[in-house]
């Protein structure tokens, strides 16, 4: 096993490393937004305009779309960035590649709440080292697309899940935060509602 402050070390290099990546990635690449990422971005800025949750502002709420899409999580979490910052994909890149690298960082701590007696370091390394450098991952977040944060969200969630479960005197806050990110993720990706499942089994078990 390594020592903690190499441990700390390596960490740290990878969460730098997974950022650099996409970081390069976008910046090199610099994706025009289509197709959903085009709506998606549309009905951000249609919000920060004040013209509603619309894809086309000219349209009636009847008569557009914009509801038909997966969300409205992921719109309402552009239409932040482009109030504070401006239509900016540039800054969209930058907090995405901050969510990938931190993604891997709590798929490595994840790792540890799952495994507990079982696990070692090399493993958390491992799982975390797949997310971090994963081509697809990577090439996700230099557009403007769901995946990114919904992956971000998701892997939180369940760290959270676990953490909680394996507290011994789990306080409320903890509880709460939980749902507010779960719940995070769910309006970002409706199909994380499927994560209820096994975590109601989890919970079973646990004896929470």
């Amino acid at each position: 096993l390594l020592p903690t402050r190499w441990k700390e070390l390596e960490l740290t290099y990878l969460f730098l490393i997974s950022l650099a990546l996409s970081l390069v990635y976008s910046f090199y690449f610099q994706i025009t937004p289509l197709v959903d990422a085009m709506a998606y971005d549309r009905i951000a800025w249609n919000l920060v305009k004040g013209d509603g949750y619309k894809e086309n502002a000219d349209l009636s709420y009847e008569e557009d779309i914009a509801i038909l899409r997966v969300g409205p999580g992921y719109q309402f979490f552009l239409a932040g960035i482009y109030f504070i910052f401006g239509r900016s994909y540039e800054i969209v890149w930058v907090i995405n590649a901050f969510l990938h690298a931190l993604t891997a960082l709590f798929v490595y701590f994840l790792s540890k709440e799952v495994m507990r007696e079982n696990w070692n370091s090399l493993a958390g390394f491992v799982a975390a080292a797949l997310v971090g450098f994963s081509p697809d991952l990577i090439t996700m977040s230099g557009m403007l697309m769901t995946e990114t944060l919904a992956i971000f969200l998701i892997t939180l969630s369940v760290f959270l899940f676990f953490k909680y479960a394996n507290d011994l005197a789990p306080g409320v806050f903890s509880l709460i935060f939980l749902a507010f990110i779960f719940g995070a993720a769910v309006l970002t990706r409706t199909t994380a509602i499927l994560m209820v499942l096994p975590l109601l089994y989890l919970h079973k078990t646990h004896h929470l």
